[in-house]
């Protein structure tokens, strides 16, 4: 029966009283770096991060393995008596008594009494840090962690060289039809002022020439009689409004004289029936 107890995962001392946790595989701790896990990580194992929050509501008695702590105590009396006494009051009330008496004093300690934890070959070296170890440690830490970042970048800009020449290429060619584009722009603007100002020259030309030949029409002949102007044939409707009018006065006058002079009013309807068929 030389079960020998297993090393707490936080101190790395022997796990007593155990509790083993669900994980897999299963990592035990003492009961007092448990209760400082618990408090600090809400329920989570320290070494794979497990939630252990349903694991604890399903207990039914407490977090301690009974079996495994009754075992050990069998095989480890002392160390188990020794660690029992050490609790706090509080932490002892979770723990079952051990299961055997306490050895009484001189008596042969127990086979793994000096070795309470895991084998010598097994436990890890405690080193302390000398000064300014940590300082030098993180200084590393931060030259390493910048050669990565400056690699990654060189491979970063390694792979976008193809895409920034391409770039390149595509913007001088743009920048080239431009240029042409905007050449022809210019030759077609002064082919087009050329024309316009041809047209214009035309234009003043043939105005030029118009008005000269307008200027020649009306100027009258130096020598020779002057050709008399036709006038214009009256027209029927004229002519008839003529005949009407001189009628009129003629009848008129013949009329005040045979009255003695007076200027009588007559109508022309009076006239017309005055006057002789």
């Amino acid at each position: 029966a030389g079960r020998m107890a297993a090393a707490c995962a936080v101190c790395r001392e022997a796990a007593l009283p155990p509790v083993v946790l669900p994980c897999d595989p299963r990592h035990q701790l003492c009961l007092e770096c448990f209760v400082s896990v618990e408090a600090a990580s809400n329920m989570a194992c320290p070494v794979c991060r497990r939630r252990l929050n349903s694991w604890a509501r399903k207990l039914k008695s407490g977090v301690v393995d009974e079996r495994l702590w009754e075992r050990l105590c069998r095989a480890q009396p002392r160390p188990c008596w020794r660690k029992y006494k050490n609790l706090p009051h509080e932490l002892r009330a979770l723990v079952p008594l051990p299961p055997v008496p306490e050895p009484a004093e001189g008596e042969v300690e127990d086979a793994l009494d000096d070795q309470e934890s895991e084998p010598e070959a097994e436990r890890p070296v405690r080193v302390l840090a000398q000064e300014g170890d940590l300082r030098r440690e993180y200084e590393e830490l931060l030259a390493k962690e910048n050669r990565e970042k400056e690699k990654r970048r060189a491979q970063e800009q390694e792979a976008s060289m193809p895409l920034l020449e391409a770039a390149r290429h595509e913007e001088e060619r743009l920048r080239a039809q431009e240029q042409r584009d905007f050449e022809l722009a210019m030759k077609e603007q002064a082919r087009m002022d050329e024309e316009r100002r041809a047209r214009e020259e035309a234009d003043r030309a043939l105005a030029l020439q118009l008005q000269k030949e307008l200027q020649r029409q009306a100027t009258p002949p130096t020598s020779g009689p002057t050709p008399a102007i036709a006038s214009p044939a009256p027209t029927p409707i004229k002519r008839a409004a003529s005949f009407r009018s001189k009628r009129n006065q003629g009848h008129f006058s013949r009329h005040s004289n045979s009255n003695g002079g007076s200027s009588g009013c007559t109508t022309p309807q009076q006239s017309l029936r005055a006057e002789p068929r």
